[in-house]
């Protein structure tokens, strides 16, 4: 890369720069690729002489905006949080060590965007916030706690109990979901930041896995609209070898959002992120009913190593849907059966946030398969769609509920 090129990214990605671009850079070139670069939480930097536009990571604090995708600074008030170090050996891999954040906040967060910093081994977590009286009476600990899952913690509890904030990429080092302006995740007074999160340390030498978090937030009087958490996750994953596998299942919201708490699912989605390891091939959502009937949401890429969240600005919504329906794809060149779990198994989850006075978890349990298709062996399941009246840190009104013995998708000691 020339001398110049290489002082026009960095000025555009955040550095100071002590003199000017010999040649001008052609913001314009970045309009083919700003999406591309955004998709895959990058920024672009334009053309310049000969070389073409390329996409790049933004430094701490910065995310892509504008219809460019430049680097510029998160909005809002910063609130963070240093979770220090935790060692894991050459090769090691750490499930169920729960992060705890005793934030202490006397007034409601109005939370536009999250920001998570690690030194990569980090695998995967999920976050939420948890009244202090909760987490106190269910023996929650602060800072790091291992075995979280077989000591009480089960993240379906934390998401009624306070609500969902924040779903990391699998093994990013930065992940920043920046909601559309005006979107917030409200979080209430005198709350813990959970997090269940699975390490994996990729070197061949033993590593001090660091994190940190920041919340930025925003005034009430600029919110107008606050979000609602949904998961989707197909538990039933047999992918043999040498082989490429879809599951697909649809899910009636209808049923539970108008049959018990006389809501139509009219609901409108902002924010979407799927978990799968590294034999992940797609993971794809679409409509249910109504006008757009059959609309492809979203199509996530395979496995790869930039965060997968995706926001819709604007969100899209589908008027008359009766559900969603969703297919996770897998490809297997090994030479063994691939189940669910961790290690070298796989994983078919997506959290999201949307408008909605109702959240859900639309999980299935059980699949079956129907046949070979275009070379694909292809699964299906029943849905099960569990609701509740989403009020952050309230007692939620329950919806239909799982058996007692449905796995949460997040805790892989069930598994």
């Amino acid at each position: 890369m020339k001398t110049f090129r290489m002082l026009g990214v960095l000025c555009l990605v955040g550095a100071s720069c002590a003199e000017s671009n010999p040649e001008p850079l052609n913001l314009e070139s970045c309009a083919s690729i700003a999406a591309t670069c955004r998709a895959a939480g990058r920024a672009c930097v334009p053309a310049s002489g000969d070389e073409s536009a390329l996409c790049v990571q933004c430094p701490e604090g910065k995310h892509p905006a504008g219809p460019w995708a430049q680097c510029a600074p998160i909005q809002g008030n910063k609130l963070s949080h240093d979770f220090g170090d935790v060692t894991l050996k050459a090769g090691q891999e750490l499930d169920g060590v729960c992060q705890s954040w005793v934030v202490g906040n006397t007034e409601t967060l109005y939370v536009n965007a999250v920001e998570m910093v690690s030194d990569g081994g980090y695998h995967h977590s999920n976050w939420f916030f948890v009244p202090a009286e909760v987490a106190e009476e269910r023996g929650y600990k602060s800072g790091a706690w291992k075995n979280c899952y077989k000591k009480g913690f089960h993240e379906i509890d934390a998401a009624t109990a306070g609500g969902v904030i924040f779903a990391q990429s699998t093994q990013v080092k930065r992940e920043v979901q920046k909601f559309q302006d005006g979107a917030v995740v409200r979080v209430p007074p005198n709350v813990w930041i959970m997090g269940s999160t699975h390490l994996l340390n990729v070197y061949p030498e033993a590593r001090d896995i660091h994190l940190s978090l920041h919340l930025y937030t925003v005034p009430a009087d600029e919110v107008s609209v606050e979000l609602t958490p949904f998961r989707l996750s197909y538990l039933d994953l047999e992918i043999p070898a040498q082989s490429t596998v879809e599951f697909s299942t649809t899910c009636d919201m209808e049923k539970v959002f108008d049959g018990q708490f006389n809501h139509p699912f009219d609901v409108k989605m902002h924010y979407m992120l799927p978990h799968y390891h590294s034999l992940g091939a797609g993971f794809q959502v679409r409509v249910v009913g109504g006008e757009k009937d059959g609309l492809l949401i979203q199509d996530f890429d395979g496995f790869g190593s930039d965060p997968f969240g995706r926001v819709f600005d604007p969100p899209v919504a589908f008027p008359g849907a009766t559900g969603l329906s969703y297919t996770c794809a897998f490809q297997n060149p090994g030479d063994k059966t691939i189940g669910w779990g961790i290690g070298d198994q796989e994983m078919c989850v997506l959290l999201g946030f949307m408008e909605s006075p109702v959240a859900f978890d639309a999980t299935v349990i059980d699949g079956d398969v129907l046949g070979w298709e275009d070379e694909t062996i292809k699964h299906e399941g029943e849905c099960f769609v569990y609701g509740f009246e989403y009020e952050p840190g309230g007692t939620p009104a329950l919806g239909a509920s799982p058996s007692a013995d449905s796995p949460d998708p997040s805790d892989d000691s069930k598994k």
